[in-house]
């Protein structure tokens, strides 16, 4: 929320609405209202709080990017969702930009550059977009869970496991 509201307010046509989606049950909290109502977006009445929507039918009629913050979640399958519908997806996940998509990407907590590059993509996805889809198809193929690499991967794990060697860091 503080990033789009960051990008409408460094410029008011970047964000047309806001949809918070899975916020429909705080929207009663005094910290939640509080947030909510300190920003611009919501004062111009151009930010909605729903509750769950399936990803793919709330984008089609909806939206046009997704902004997610993680804490301590880098891996979500929301960002897959995204990726393959070619969405641009403004993330601070340090797994994506190290799996190699980094478009959009912005550090931490840090909203001012997650604006920055909500506005990046704004005026650039549609131009970049063989670009962005080479990147999401090169993630999405890294956890495929058919891939030749990644059962080779469960495998030795699964070996090691019942071998006794659980050197690679996981435990039964």
């Amino acid at each position: 929320m503080l990033v789009c509201d960051q990008a409408y307010r460094t410029d008011p046509t970047s964000v047309n609405f806001m949809h918070a989606l899975n916020t429909l049950h705080m929207v009663e909290h005094p910290t939640m209202l509080y947030l909510a109502n300190s920003l611009n977006l919501v004062q111009d009445k151009k930010a909605v709080f729903p509750g769950r929507h399936d990803f793919v039918g709330y984008m089609v009629q909806h939206a046009d990017a997704v902004i997610s913050h993680q804490w301590a979640n880098d891996q979500n399958y929301l960002y897959l969702d995204a990726l393959y519908g070619n969405y641009p997806l403004i993330h601070n996940s340090p797994w994506l930009r190290d799996a190699g998509y980094s478009s959009y990407y912005y550090p931490d907590f840090d909203t001012h550059s997650g604006a920055k590059q909500l506005l990046a993509a704004a005026a650039n996805h549609d131009a970049q977009l063989a670009h962005c889809k080479e990147q999401a198809s090169e993630v999405i193929a890294s956890v495929n869970p058919i891939a030749s690499i990644n059962l080779q991967g469960y495998a030795q794990l699964l070996l090691r496991l019942f071998n006794g060697n659980q050197s690679s860091g996981y435990s039964a």
